[in-house]
């Protein structure tokens, strides 16, 4: 591991402008699982492209005309920008999984300029370990699109991915995996797969204190123009250590920005964004405070607390618009007191735009702005009664909710 000071460099591009809500919103369900279309959106925020919302459930299934073998593994699914009144039908399947092909797809999904989607499953895979995968959007009307699996991960290369993949300017995908390596507490890995297929192993994390490199990378990789890697650990492997931010420099070197030890904040959870400067943003969590927005600066990797949610915990991490606002969501105590949705302004103002309820609780996602400046999001349970055993909340399935300014 080396340990030096770096600038981190600016982003390749600027984040989508987007209109901001202000005050208080309009909060309405659009969608609820029912366990054949899904269940229990786990983690990750919405993916925006072409005027719908995609996502993932860790469990559910689809009907079988849509799909062979075990069910209940999870789906990928589709769900127009139209914001009804009423909510009349679910999301699309536009992908079910059987356990081969992965299980329980856990992040957030990314999608290419051609418009097909990437990310990971938890487990599943030849190996039962986890997969990358891809699937090729077929550019017609409802029904399954086209599976690859990119990599299949078999333990030394890593395990258990929890977060989602980044699309590099090249091709290239990143990612982290939640466990496995070569370390010998198989505390996780950073993984680059090359255009060509070619997969590859940037670094393993120890879990070891006297090393400092962290352990259990659970967030999304953000990269600089130069190539460097950018994510998160959020398992504390020290007493008053509550995780990492890192960098893998493009020549390999692995470098510990800073260490998390804001007391009584817990370590880094779910999204992490980057700036115009280059500074990054993200959220702490733990069951003794509300979430908290930090900023790691560029220049000198000092640690800032902008502000905190007067909210329960929140493991959706952090997005953020053009003019510097950030966007959460907590899930409430026990989760089944709804959560809520908070704005919080660059000097750490914070609104709440929305009370999710019992119908729509415990959001585990972040939420993502739509061109009109609606909010969109999931919820892991409320809605329908579920059908799945997977699910354990035994308050519904999940859905799809939006906050209108």
């Amino acid at each position: 591991m080396t340990r030096s000071k770096f600038r981190f460099g600016s982003m390749l591009l600027s984040l989508a402008v987007l209109a901001s809500p202000a005050s208080a919103g309009t909060l309405s369900t659009q969608a609820y699982f029912d366990g054949t279309d899904g269940a229990v959106p786990n983690n990750g925020g919405l993916l925006y492209s072409d005027h719908f919302f995609y996502g993932a459930t860790y469990a559910g299934s689809a009907p079988p005309n849509l799909v062979a073998g075990p069910a209940d593994l999870g789906v990928i699914f589709q769900q127009a920008d139209t914001i009804l009144e009423v909510p009349d039908t679910p999301p699309s399947v536009v992908y079910a999984f059987s356990g081969p092909d992965g299980a329980h797809p856990n992040g957030s999904l990314v999608a290419d300029a051609q418009g097909n989607l990437y990310g990971t499953t938890r487990a599943g895979g030849s190996a039962g370990l986890g997969t990358v995968f891809k699937l090729t959007n077929p550019r017609r009307g409802s029904g399954l699109w086209p599976l690859t699996t990119l990599h299949a991960f078999a333990g030394p290369d890593g395990s258990a991915p929890v977060a989602g993949v980044t699309l590099g300017p090249d091709g290239s995908i990143y990612g982290t995996t939640l466990q496995g390596g070569t370390a010998p507490l198989q505390a996780g890995t950073v993984f680059k797969i090359a255009p060509d297929g070619s997969y590859r192993v940037l670094h393993s994390f120890t879990g070891v204190f006297e090393t400092g490199d962290g352990s259990g990378p659970a967030s999304n990789i953000v990269l600089d123009p130069q190539g460097t890697v950018i994510g998160t650990t959020s398992v504390p492997v020290a007493v008053n250590q509550k995780g990492t931010l890192y960098a893998i420099l493009p020549n390999g070197n692995f470098v510990v920005v800073t260490q998390f030890t804001e007391i009584p904040s817990g370590g880094p959870a779910g999204a992490i964004v980057r700036d115009l400067s280059g500074n990054v943003f993200g959220a702490l969590t733990s069951a003794e405070a509300g979430p908290r927005v930090f900023e790691v600066t560029a220049i000198t990797h000092k640690q800032v607390v902008i502000g905190e949610l007067p909210g329960d915990v929140g493991y959706g991490g952090v997005m953020r618009d053009n003019a510097g606002n950030f966007y959460l969501t907590t899930s409430g105590e026990d989760r089944r007191s709804g959560g809520g949705v908070y704005q919080m302004t660059p000097h750490g103002v914070v609104t709440q735009l929305a009370t999710l309820g019992y119908m729509n609780q415990g959001p585990l996602g972040g939420v993502t702005l739509d061109p009109a400046g609606n909010l969109w999001g999931t919820s892991s349970a409320g809605g329908e009664t579920c059908t799945t055993s997977a699910n354990v909340t035994v308050t519904g399935c999940g859905t799809v909710f939006v906050v209108t300014p």
